[in-house]
């Protein structure tokens, strides 16, 4: 995990989503806009461990209208680099390589 999170070579991701929304409860809107807020900075945190992201626009909007709505909107591109692939996939199994299990010890002796 810690090779591909601090990789030079990870490919490049743009993206947006919209999300708007609505519950029959004020109250209960507000309280899912922290939570909502919260969540999709999570995610997108967990997406720069895979992918170099410059381009992005979270948009997480409540209606407060007091009818219950959601609507999604997600557009996006993964740019990926065929070269870039093959040197990731050399290092990881360069990592999983140097990585001693209990079984190969138990073979080689």
């Amino acid at each position: 995990m810690h090779i591909i999170k601090h990789s030079k070579f990870k490919p490049r991701l743009s993206y947006k989503y919209k999300l708007l929304y609505d519950t029959s409860d004020a109250y209960y809107t507000a309280i899912l806009n922290g939570y909502l807020n919260i969540l999709s900075n999570s995610l997108h945190h967990l997406l720069l461990w895979f992918f170099k992201s410059k381009r992005f626009n979270i948009q997480v909007n409540p209606l407060f209208k007091n009818e219950f709505y959601i609507e999604f909107q997600f557009k996006g591109i993964i740019y990926i680099n065929f070269v870039k692939l093959i040197i990731i996939a050399i290092n990881l199994l360069k990592c999983i390589k140097k990585e001693v299990s209990p079984l190969r010890e138990a073979y080689e002796q």
